[in-house]
C-alpha cells in the first residue's frame, strides 16, 4: 500500500495542493492509521498521489508518513476556522 505524509511543511509545498490535513483513521481491523486529506487547487492531475508520496518521504520523518491520500472538495472547519477532525475521520462531507 502506498504511504503519504503528515502535512505540515511537506505536502503543502506542492503547487497542486491548496489545503491538507492528516488525521488518524480507523482501518478494518480497528487500528488507527494516518491518512492525508488533500484539497487540490485544480482538478486532480494524474499521478498526484504518487508525487505527494515522494514529496512526503523526502521531507518528513518515516513515522509521520501516512497510509494514503484522499482528495476532497474542502476541509470541514468550525466557525473559528479550526479543523473538525471527527467528521473528517468519518469522511462526512
Amino acid at each position: 500500500m502506498a504511504r503519504c505524509t503528515i502535512s505540515r511543511p511537506g505536502l503543502r509545498t506542492h503547487p497542486a495542493v491548496g489545503e491538507v490535513a492528516v488525521v488518524a483513521v480507523s482501518d478494518h481491523g480497528g487500528a488507527h492509521r494516518l491518512r492525508a486529506f488533500v484539497v487540490p487547487v485544480t482538478p486532480v492531475p494524474v499521478g498526484l498521489e504518487a508525487d505527494l508520496i515522494c514529496l512526503a518521504r523526502e521531507n518528513v520523518a518515516a513515522i509521520m508518513v501516512s497510509r494514503g491520500v484522499s482528495f476532497v472538495p474542502s476541509l470541514l472547519r468550525t466557525a473559528a476556522g479550526r479543523l473538525r477532525r471527527h467528521p473528517v475521520r468519518r469522511g462526512a462531507w
